[in-house]
C-alpha cells in the first residue's frame, strides 16, 4: 500500500486500523457513560433524583445550547476548523476556571 509516496507494509496498516480502532471506540464509550455515571453519583452521594437529574441537565444543556453555534462557527472557518476548534475549547476552560 502506498501512503504519500511512501511503500507502507499491508500489516503496518492493518496493524494501525485495529489500534485506532480500539481506542476510538473505549473513547466514545467513555464518553457516553458519563451522564450515566453523574446521575449514579449524585443519587448514590445525595439519594435525591431532583439534584441528580440537575445534575445531568447541568452536564448536557452547554452542549445543546453550544452545539449549534459551532456547527455554525466551524462550518465558516474552512481550514481553520483546527484553529477554531481549540480556540473553543480554551474559551471552555477559562469559563469553567
Amino acid at each position: 500500500m502506498t501512503v504519500r509516496g511512501v511503500v507502507v507494509p499491508l500489516g503496518v496498516v492493518i496493524g494501525s486500523l485495529v489500534r485506532y480502532t480500539v481506542a476510538a471506540t473505549l473513547a466514545r464509550t467513555a464518553d457516553e457513560m458519563v451522564g450515566l455515571s453523574v446521575v449514579l453519583l449524585v443519587l448514590g452521594r445525595t439519594g435525591s433524583p431532583a439534584l441528580a437529574g440537575a445534575a445531568v441537565a447541568g452536564y448536557t444543556l452547554p452542549a445543546v445550547a453550544t452545539g449549534p453555534l459551532l456547527g455554525a462557527w466551524l462550518a465558516g472557518a474552512g481550514r481553520r476548523a483546527p484553529w477554531a476548534l481549540a480556540g473553543n475549547d480554551l474559551v471552555l476552560a477559562v469559563v469553567a476556571g
